[in-house]
């Protein structure tokens, strides 16, 4: 891994909030569909308890636990570049090469699955 300066680690930092709260978003908004099943009885109450439960003890969790106290925000932003949640346009200059060298490591990585 990089030594980072205090400036970079702070850029990156700050991005990888950027897409925590962007993952949180989209995660929400997937719980949120299934409270407008139950508002339309597409499903019953339980059926809703069930998927806050799921949602809590799987989805948050998992993004927690990606996003606190991660060391590795350079590689979480180069794949979230990939999943199309950032663009490269919005990493700061200061970061943008590790980036882009992240994202080939990614790459090269996911060819070979």
């Amino acid at each position: 891994m990089n030594d980072y300066s205090k400036k970079q680690k702070q850029e990156l930092r700050k991005l990888a909030s950027k897409l925590y709260e962007i993952e949180m978003n989209n995660a929400l908004e997937k719980l949120f569909e299934k409270f407008t099943d139950w508002k339309s009885s597409k499903i019953n109450c339980f059926d809703l308890d069930e998927e806050i439960h799921l949602y809590k003890k799987n989805v948050s969790k998992e993004l927690y636990l990606r996003y606190s106290g991660n060391n590795y925000h350079d590689l979480l932003i180069a794949r979230g570049i990939l999943d199309e949640l950032i663009a490269l346009d919005d990493v700061p200059e200061i970061i943008k090469d590790d980036i882009k060298q992240r994202i080939e490591i990614i790459e090269s990585f996911d060819e070979q699955k």
